[in-house]
């Protein structure tokens, strides 16, 4: 299984939380995918290149793929799928109202708030949310201690000190 959220405005990142098994999330087949190909915040584009990526690389196909998003991440994705010529099981979970999106059917499914189904994959996107949120933090550190402006500032108050 598979399940793509991202971070902000800056550092755009997009993760894959991977094998779940029994129910309990296996980090080690996490993975994280700085987005390379896409100028700004385009939402479509950004699946469109993470999914690519994914499959293309050397890794086992999930079982399922979830993506974060309404119609437009799932169609984002399928038409890739559709490039690659996998037939992996895609569908999308649109966050507001908890919408499942599926591939050839027009109207999204709405399983009831208790339903074990959607508790599952709500937790697996809020666990791709949490992990997507600290890859991005990390990444905004990072920028921000080799950023210029944080070095000139050390070197005004080592001189302030000095």
């Amino acid at each position: 299984d598979a399940l793509l959220a991202h971070g902000a405005d800056t550092d755009p990142t997009r993760v894959q939380h991977a094998g779940l098994h029994a129910a309990v999330a296996d980090h080690d087949e996490y993975r994280r995918f700085k987005i390379k190909n896409v100028v700004g915040i385009n939402d479509t584009a950004m699946i469109a290149e993470v999914i690519e990526r994914r499959l293309k690389n050397d890794w086992a196909l999930p079982d399922l793929i979830v993506v974060d998003g309404g119609r437009g991440q799932l169609n984002a994705a399928l038409k890739v799928l559709i490039k690659l010529k996998k037939d992996t099981p895609i569908i999308s979970l649109a966050k507001r109202l908890e919408e499942i999106y599926r591939v050839g059917d027009p109207k999204p499914l709405k399983l009831s708030r208790q339903s074990g189904a959607l508790k599952l994959i709500q937790r697996l996107r809020d666990e791709a949310h949490r992990f997507a949120i600290n890859y991005h933090r990390k990444l905004r550190s990072k920028r921000f201690l080799t950023s210029p402006v944080l070095s000139a500032m050390v070197k005004i108050n080592e001189k302030k000190t000095s």
